[in-house]
């Protein structure tokens, strides 16, 4: 950025000052015994250029020494090497005012996420969620430059005049490839801002990626914009009965945008997700959120082709027409799984009563069935994901189609299930799988049809919520018409 060049120091009776920066002149609005805004280095006056142009200068406000001063130099020049970068505030101008350094900046007199989000005002769940979006995609640009931010909170979250975010406040931010001994902060001394930092910035931090820690303070604001207050002022997973999002937004989808926030929060960082797979995560959200709106009853509309279609499959088999003549009739983890487990028993049983409404009385019966935990009669040999045995840590939700006692006795068909497995593996991490069970004489045999380890169980359960027509089409269906057509 060049080298800083000394300024003018220009008092009046109202202590007002004028900066010579290295490019423009500028005039103070705002006297320096009352500026407009000010954090724990720095005043925020708005200025004038010489041009006639609006702006604010932020100012160094402590010793002409030590880690505070140095940081500040740093901030500009971190600041000048993001310019151009949408979404980060630009530098303008920069210099020194007696000795204090200083720099340019626009003023953004819309304020902050936290006069947007934690003063009161109804905002809905939609827009937060477009907000922490548009959030992440500048993090992300951030982070790909090789640059921790490190002090990720509402109040260093500007609004432009578009209404778009602008993340400021670079004062402790951190190239990931710099060295220990070029760090300023003491390995005794905490970094970030409390409620917000995580916990591997109490100290110094050994490894020299600060990136997850980002994460965690991404997670914590963002459950900060949900909840319309500040965090609270410690270091853990957030997302037990204290500070689940239930307490705050519709209980329809609070799981799922808890999961965001736990899966911020994990308390190892390298099992937090990165900023692209959360931009992924929270898009998948947005989705899930619109689709939630949805009832039941239209829903349940979106099943008829595929009832219609099955049906007649069913109805017109040959097995069927021949048996009516014969019969001539982890703590924080832990709740997550189980919250994606009612949701999953809840969706299974829409689909289960509408499809026993389309079939035949005497053909049989299709049922959800959550009587068993852990990974009991699951093929492990077909298993790539981590699981875990104990069955404190799993669940299983089972949808399973019985013959009736007719059709049984005349046609030898037994039971077809598909069933979901999940819960949290022996390394931590959740795991989804599906397998498929027939036990017909014909096609006996166990598969799996899918297997993921997510970041966010709560996401992914409720975004298969969103597609189990599709996928109970492709998969339960087919395997109980072969009952009835081998």
């Amino acid at each position: 950025m060049g080298q800083v060049t000394p300024a003018v120091l220009i008092k009046t009776r109202e202590t007002k000052v004028s900066f010579q920066g290295i490019k423009h002149f500028w005039t103070a609005i705002d006297p320096l015994d009352k500026p407009y805004a000010q954090g724990g280095n720095s005043y925020i006056l708005r200025v004038k250029g010489d041009q006639g142009d609006l702006c604010a200068v932020k100012l160094f406000k402590h010793d002409l020494e030590g880690e505070r001063f140095n940081r500040f130099y740093d901030e500009i020049q971190i600041v000048g090497a993001l310019n151009g970068l949408q979404g980060c505030v630009p530098c303008f101008d920069h210099g020194e005012l007696s000795g204090r350094p200083f720099y340019i900046m626009p003023f953004y007199e819309k304020g902050t996420f936290r006069t947007r989000y934690l003063t009161g005002a109804q905002i809905s769940i939609e827009s937060k969620m477009s907000d922490f979006l548009a959030v992440l995609k500048i993090v992300e640009k951030v982070h790909d430059k090789g640059l921790a931010i490190r002090d990720i909170k509402p109040q260093n979250i500007l609004i432009d005049d578009a209404g778009l975010p602008v993340i400021s406040d670079f004062g402790l931010s951190i190239w990931v490839n710099q060295s220990d001994d070029e760090r300023h902060t003491p390995a005794e001394r905490s970094v970030g801002s409390r409620g917000y930092r995580p916990p591997e910035w109490q100290s110094r931090y050994p490894d020299p990626n600060h990136k997850p820690g980002d994460i965690w303070s991404l997670g914590r604001t963002f459950w900060a914009m949900i909840s319309g207050r500040n965090p609270p002022d410690n270091y853990e997973t957030m997302g037990s009965a204290e500070t689940h999002l239930r307490l705050y937004i519709d209980k329809s989808f609070a799981n799922i945008v808890q999961s965001i926030v736990t899966a911020c929060t994990h308390q190892d960082h390298s099992k937090r997700p990165s900023v692209a797979e959360l931009i992924v995560l929270t898009e998948d959200t947005i989705t899930l959120i619109g689709e939630k709106t949805r009832s039941d009853e239209e829903r349940t509309v979106g099943l008829s082709d595929v009832i219609k279609r099955f049906h007649t499959q069913i109805k017109n088999s040959s097995v069927y027409l021949d048996s009516q003549r014969m019969e001539s009739a982890k703590s924080v983890q832990l709740r997550e799984v189980e919250d994606a487990e009612q949701s999953l028993i809840e969706a299974l049983k829409l689909y289960s009563d509408a499809l026993n409404n389309s079939l035949p009385k005497d053909l049989g019966e299709i049922r959800v069935l959550n009587i068993f935990k852990g990974t009991s009669f699951l093929a492990r040999n077909y298993v790539s994901v981590d699981v875990c045995d104990d069955d404190h840590w799993g669940r299983i939700v089972t949808l399973r189609f019985d013959p009736s006692d007719a059709i049984q006795r005349h046609k030898n068909i037994g039971y077809a299930q598909i069933s979901f497995y999940i819960g949290v593996g022996q390394t931590d991490k959740f795991y989804w799988i599906v397998q498929l069970h027939d036990q017909s004489a014909a096609s006996r045999g166990t598969r799996i049809v899918e297997q993921i380890a997510p970041k966010a169980l709560g996401t992914l359960v409720s975004q298969k919520i969103s597609q189990v027509e599709e996928f109970l089409s492709v998969h339960f269906l087919p395997q109980i018409e072969r009952h009835f057509t081998s």
